[in-house]
């Protein structure tokens, strides 16, 4: 809105969704005079926010959470923003809190600007609410990550304008690992959570998993089985293995997702630390990444890390194709899990781009930027 400063309110509660707007919430603050950016963190999204330095408030601080519809319109009228971003929470979120959906449809309601940029190929039916139809929680401005995205959505989100920005923090994370000064820092993040020289680390990423026919069935990725024993038994197995084959130790951790740590508790052992390490610090400690479709394994694939994706039970919980993306090596049994991990070799590959992946990291933070400015335009 040219000639005065615009404002825009962020209300954000998940991870993901902190992290792929951080890029352009950045961008936005570095402009004071023509932006006036309020930014709240709720849940995960505050120490996402924290861990990115950016200046924002705790919703906690500003109206009662979780949020009820009253106190979105209140704020909503009391604030008078000229665009409202949220993260685009599911409205089965294993929190079971719709304090973001909430406000974005307060939004929506009062005729306000509204806009999300997605996060994840997870969940896309994640803007219908039971019994209101598919398109109950779209944002009149939609971002997504690519073309295939896009063509999923555009059917039953029909009044949204969506468009393809790509995913700002994988772009940010690929600029990293392309950093001349990435290997020294390694070196240092390493030494700095005792890692010797020589030691393999391998990451075992978890998460919430959604049942496929019921999406109230959730089962964490620490508690799958691989034949008789837990996976994560499994894995530290094969750890012992590929260790006495290569003479180095591995390091098995079991990091939990920031969802799960409320209500897991992470064992006070000598892993703790690195369990509970930033995403930051786990990329340049990890050799290898092993989940089920954490955007861990996203953030790895283009931070140059090995990544070990598992698909077996794939018919019992849903779980985003990352076969299609042709992202990591992909083991359906645990034998596919013995095998590859056989095959490592322990070196880390220079992140590479190859051309279905330029529209996701190419120039992303950018077009973000661009479209929160045409949604304050319109």
């Amino acid at each position: 809105m040219a000639g005065r400063q615009s404002r825009i309110v962020v209300f954000v509660q998940d991870t993901g969704h902190a992290r792929v707007l951080t890029p352009v919430l950045q961008r936005l603050a570095g402009e004071p005079n023509s932006f006036d950016v309020q930014i709240l963190g709720h849940r995960e999204a505050v120490p996402a926010f924290s861990e990115a330095g950016l200046t924002f408030r705790d919703a906690a601080t500003v109206f009662d959470v979780p949020l009820a519809d009253d106190r979105a319109r209140a704020y909503l009228d009391k604030v008078k923003p000229d665009l409202v971003m949220t993260g685009p929470t599911h409205p089965h979120t294993v929190t079971g809190d719709l304090s973001a959906l909430r406000l974005l449809r307060a939004a929506k309601q009062s005729g306000r600007r509204t806009l999300v940029i997605l996060d994840h190929w997870q969940g896309l039916d994640r803007f219908a609410e039971d019994g209101a139809g598919r398109d109950a929680y779209a944002p009149a401005y939609l971002g997504v990550m690519d073309e295939w995205t896009r063509e999923q959505l555009q059917p039953t989100l029909r009044t949204t304008h969506i468009e393809v920005v790509g995913h700002p923090y994988l772009e940010r994370i690929r600029q990293q690992g392309m950093s001349k000064d990435r290997a020294a820092l390694r070196v240092q993040c390493r030494a700095r959570y005792g890692i010797p020289p020589g030691e393999i680390v391998w990451v075992l990423v978890s998460q919430v998993l959604i049942g496929r026919d019921d999406p109230r069935l959730r089962k964490s990725v620490l508690d799958l089985s691989c034949g008789t024993q837990g996976l994560s038994e499994g894995i530290r197995e094969l750890a012992s293995a590929h260790a006495k084959r290569n003479g180095r130790r591995v390091r098995v951790v079991c990091r939990p997702h920031p969802k799960e740590r409320a209500v897991l508790p992470v064992p006070a052992n000598p892993e703790r630390a690195l369990a509970l390490a930033s995403s930051e610090e786990t990329l340049l400690l990890a050799d290898l990444l092993i989940g089920w479709d954490s955007m861990m394994l996203f953030e790895g694939f283009f931070a140059g890390v090995p990544v070990l994706t598992l698909s077996f039970l794939s018919e019992q919980y849903a779980r985003v194709d990352l076969e299609r993306l042709e992202i990591g090596g992909h083991c359906k049994t645990w034998e596919d899990v013995r095998q590859c991990i056989e095959g490592l070799n322990g070196t880390r590959p220079a992140p590479q781009v190859h051309d279905r992946y330029k529209e996701i990291v190419v120039g992303a933070t950018d077009r973000a930027e661009r479209l929160v400015r045409r949604a304050l335009m319109n």
